[in-house]
C-alpha cells in the first residue's frame, strides 16, 4: 500500500445557474460546426476564480476554513454575461470566452481575496491580472480563426439573464478520455446579510 498522500486536481469557481447554462448551450450548438475547436461541454461551464492544480486533499480541507472566513466578508452580487472574446488575440486565438457585463468589480475583489488565502497556503501567485470569464472552447487548429469573430458575435446572445452569485465552489477535476469531469468538493456561501457591527442594540 502506498504511503503517498491522496492528491486531487482542483480549482475554485462560481457555478452558473441552469438558465444561463441553457442559453450558452444554444450558443455552443450554433458554434459546433467550426472545426479545429474543442468546445467545453455545457455542464462544465463556470467562472474560474483560481486554478489550484494537483493538491493534497488534506491541504484543501485545511484551506476550506480560511475560504469560508473570506466568503463571510463578501456579500452576494449580481452577475451578467457580456461579449465574447479570445486569448491572446483574434489573429492567434487559443482560448474562446465570454466576459461579464455586470459584477466584474465584485468578482475581481473575491478573486483577489482568494488569491491572498491561497498565497498563505503556499500556492504560487497568478502572474496575469484576473479577468472574469467563462471559457467556451480551446482552439486546436489555425483554420478555426478565419471566421471565428463573426461566428462568435452571431451566436452569443445580445443580452443575457443576470443572476445573483451567492456562493463559489471547490471542485475536483478528473481527466478522462472523454474529457474533464468536475465534482464539487465544497460549496462556500457568501455572507447572506450585512454585518451587525455598528448596528444599534
Amino acid at each position: 500500500m502506498s504511503d503517498e498522500p491522496a492528491r486531487v486536481r482542483a480549482f475554485l469557481a462560481v457555478p452558473l445557474p441552469e438558465v444561463v447554462r441553457s442559453c450558452l448551450r444554444e450558443a455552443l450548438a450554433a458554434l459546433a460546426s467550426i472545426h479545429g475547436v474543442r468546445w467545453v461541454p455545457p455542464e462544465n461551464l463556470h467562472l474560474t476564480l483560481k486554478f489550484l492544480g494537483d493538491v493534497e486533499e488534506k491541504k484543501l480541507a485545511g484551506m476550506e476554513e480560511d475560504l469560508r472566513e473570506l466568503a463571510n466578508t463578501h456579500l452576494p452580487f449580481v452577475i451578467g454575461l457580456g461579449e465574447g472574446g479570445v486569448f491572446p488575440s483574434w489573429r492567434r486565438p487559443r482560448t474562446i470566452w465570454i466576459g461579464l457585463s455586470r459584477g466584474e468589480k465584485e468578482l475581481n475583489a473575491l478573486a483577489q481575496g482568494i488569491e491572498a488565502v491561497c498565497r498563505r497556503w503556499g500556492f504560487p501567485t497568478e502572474a496575469r491580472p484576473f479577468h472574469g470569464h467563462v471559457t467556451l472552447g480551446r482552439v486546436k487548429e489555425a483554420r478555426a480563426a478565419r471566421s471565428l469573430k463573426q461566428r462568435l458575435e452571431a451566436a452569443l446572445p445580445a443580452t443575457s439573464d443576470v443572476w445573483t452569485a451567492g456562493e463559489f465552489q471547490l471542485l475536483r477535476s478528473d481527466l478522462t478520455p472523454s474529457g474533464a469531469r468536475y465534482t464539487p468538493m465544497a460549496t462556500i456561501s457568501l455572507r447572506r446579510s450585512p454585518s451587525r457591527e455598528g448596528e444599534r442594540p
